[in-house]
């Protein structure tokens, strides 16, 4: 229903048309999708907030807990976080950020639970910010072991900080930096917002952080990359917008 008869002429004489991205062409649900830990690259089943899914090396199913590295990559993103995964009326939903949401998924469908939080309680914190473009959390451990710092943030920020990588036998090895870097390019030339993860062991009974040095020479983790999954709807509709000889321009941060 039209209400003044111009307006049809001025939708037949359209050429383009922008929109939003977050929610409105895509699910504004983070999924991570592939992990890259211990030289490995892993496949996560699964969209959405819904913990449930399955890990894949090589198209076929493998339990996490078998790879220290993939589980430690994990639980960097579960610890070394803000966000809490909640149900409501029967579906999954996130209370806070949608990216650190889906490193809370990848975990719980690794088998971590979200309760390890409690496990390791946070002693202090380094807010992520833009200008530095990670954030730290420390963690206690248990008794007569050293606290652990987990930290995740942007690759190349993150690996700048990194001396070496973790190893399937907990021992710690050669970085492999430029691996790395042509893996996270790799996921990122896929559509994926790319994530890096490190940790590093504080001397025992230290509670806060210190320096700027408290923050180097870490071990390397892995990466996790991520995506917010497009609606079906929105896919069919810019279909339809081309079929009629419309552009369609995507108008994001």
């Amino acid at each position: 229903i039209i209400r003044k008869l111009p307006a049809v002429e001025t939708l037949g004489g359209t050429m383009v048309i922008c929109s939003d991205k977050t929610g409105t062409l895509t699910e504004n649900q983070m999924t991570v999708q592939k992990i890259l830990a211990g030289g490995d690259l892993y496949e996560l089943t699964g969209s959405g907030y819904t913990p449930e899914g399955k890990v894949l090396k090589d198209n076929a199913a493998v339990e996490a807990a078998t790879s220290p590295p993939l589980i430690e990559c994990l639980r960097a993103g579960l610890l070394c976080n803000d966000s809490r995964l909640v149900q409501k009326d029967e579906r999954w939903a996130i209370d806070g950020d949608p990216t650190e949401g889906a490193l809370i998924v990848s975990a719980a469908k690794a088998g971590l639970k979200i309760d390890a939080v409690e496990a390791l309680p946070r002693m202090d914190v380094i807010p992520f910010e833009s200008e530095r473009a990670y954030m730290a959390t420390l963690h206690n451990t248990d008794e007569g072991k050293p606290p652990v710092v987990y930290v995740k943030g942007a690759v190349e920020k993150v690996l700048d900080q990194c001396a070496q990588g973790l190893s399937d036998d907990r021992s710690v090895t050669d970085l492999g930096k430029k691996a790395v870097l042509q893996a996270a390019d790799a996921m990122a030339g896929e559509g994926l917002r790319v994530i890096a993860f490190a940790r590093k062991e504080f001397p025992a009974g230290r509670r806060t952080f210190g320096s700027s040095e408290d923050l180097s020479s870490l071990t390397f983790l892995g990466l996790q990359g991520m995506i917010d999954p497009p609606r079906q709807e929105a896919m069919r509709a810019i279909e339809v917008c081309k079929t009629a000889g419309i552009a369609v321009k995507m108008i994001t941060g």
